[in-house]
């Protein structure tokens, strides 16, 4: 599961539709859900540019959502062999230390994030 976050004017769009249509409202819950569960988000069909870092999923027959996957990069760290220091970060700097390169982190998909920006028509939300 990922973390997840909805923005003011999707929250806006979603209190109306609550208010007009609980059904709809349901839908549009179970898709978010089912995005933010998903085990390959890129499998969503990305947007062409300009608005090309956000991604959409169709809710019913005519209305799309939109969103946006922001995945954490794991950091290099500095793998030891043997006698490096923490301070050290140069092999050359201490005689007699070996440094055997980097190493990236795992990936955590558990602190990647899905922010929802808007929900319209079709014919309107690329506008």
């Amino acid at each position: 599961m990922h973390k997840f976050e909805i923005e003011q004017k999707l929250q806006r769009n979603l209190k109306k539709i609550f208010k007009k249509d609980k059904k709809q409202y349901k839908i549009i819950f179970r898709k978010i859900e089912e995005v933010v569960h998903a085990l390959d988000i890129n499998h969503y069909k990305n947007l062409r540019a300009p608005l090309n870092e956000y991604k959409r999923v169709h809710i019913d027959k005519s209305f799309v959502l939109i969103f946006k996957y922001q995945k954490i990069d794991a950091l290099p760290r500095l793998k030891s062999c043997g006698l490096i220091g923490a301070r050290f970060l140069d092999a050359r700097s201490v005689p007699h230390t070996k440094v055997c390169g980097f190493q990236t982190l795992r990936h955590d998909k558990a602190n990647d994030k899905v922010i929802f920006y808007d929900l319209d028509h079709h014919d309107k939300i690329y506008k």
